[in-house]
């Protein structure tokens, strides 16, 4: 609670792991609550910030600013189940999942958070792959994407979106990829390239 957490860089090459979390990183734990805290300006290959495997737990309240990785540019899980609600994310960077990126037979909820001005290849705002998230009450706004879906990127997962603002980012609002997903009553809007597109 209440930490600030600063040009971090993961370094150990970790046999399973390699350079995963540039501040922390979670290996099957299952109690960790992470409050009001700041992430600015930390690097790992895989979260930037915060990389989960096996985890359980809650981030709370948080500011994530100007955190890169190749994957998750602040936040990465896999096979993790993660409530991320009312934080702030922007200019955070990545290949795929600018600010968040849940993966691997993930389940997220993402709830009331800001996430602007972070920047990806693929999924600036959110890439989800082959998991389940439940996103609601966010602003996805002003995301910049180079190929893909400047707000949210979903390939073979089943996303359940409802009551977000998805506007103003590049290349695309939201983009499913062999995944069914449940959208409603979302105010989708000034999204460059398309605002929802399905490709099956």
């Amino acid at each position: 609670v209440h930490c600030q957490f600063e040009y971090s860089k993961a370094v150990a090459d970790d046999p399973l792991y390699g350079r995963w979390g540039g501040s922390i990183l979670g290996d099957n734990f299952s109690k960790l609550i992470i409050r009001d805290c700041l992430f600015n300006n930390n690097y790992g290959d895989y979260g930037g910030a915060i990389a989960a495997s096996g985890c359980r737990f809650n981030i709370i309240g948080c500011q994530f600013v100007e955190n890169r990785a190749q994957t998750g540019g602040a936040i990465m899980g896999q096979g993790t189940n993660i409530s991320i609600l009312n934080n702030y994310f922007r200019f955070n960077s990545a290949s795929a999942g600018g600010a968040i990126q849940c993966w691997g037979s993930s389940d997220f909820i993402v709830a009331e958070n800001i996430i602007a001005y972070n920047n990806a290849q693929n999924g600036a705002g959110i890439y989800i792959q082959s998991s389940t998230i439940n996103a609601y009450n966010n602003f996805i706004i002003n995301n910049d994407a180079s190929t893909a879906a400047g707000g949210i990127y979903s390939n073979t997962s089943y996303p359940k979106l409802v009551n977000n603002i998805i506007c103003n980012n590049d290349q695309g609002g939201i983009i499913l990829v062999s995944s069914d997903a449940l959208i409603y009553n979302n105010t989708i809007c000034n999204n460059s390239g398309v605002g929802i597109l399905f490709d099956h």
